[in-house]
């Protein structure tokens, strides 16, 4: 175990200010699934490409870019274990695809929900 493990990440003081500050609200954009519209202003996640904060005003469960998949509700602290742990590109967007698309069930989706659980 690294003694600090927010030393490596580029925005480690942005990380650190961030975590220190009130809860705000975020979510995570769907790389393959375009842009999201209508949620007022987003601020990037300093410490993850896909994640965004957005107006506490705003539901993301009234918004058709969450029930296409194109972004869902994830606290920006929930986004870190990705940054943090570091995986290979491919399982990192392998991961990604499996646990942010829509629950449809079938056989090739639950397979795919265990592997990264297995992960």
């Amino acid at each position: 175990m690294r003694d600090d493990p927010f030393a490596e990440l580029p925005d480690s003081a942005a990380l650190r200010a961030a975590l220190a500050r009130p809860f705000r609200r975020a979510i995570r954009v769907h790389p393959r699934r375009g842009s999201p519209s209508g949620w007022g202003e987003l601020a990037p996640v300093p410490w993850t490409p896909a994640g965004r904060f957005h107006p506490d005003a705003v539901d993301p469960g009234s918004r058709l870019d969450y029930h296409t998949g194109c972004a869902y509700p994830q606290d920006a602290s929930s986004q870190l274990p990705v940054v943090l742990l570091d995986p290979p590109q491919a399982v990192r967007s392998r991961a990604e695809e499996a646990v942010s698309t829509p629950r449809v069930s079938s056989p090739r989706r639950r397979a795919e929900r265990e592997l990264v659980m297995r992960m």
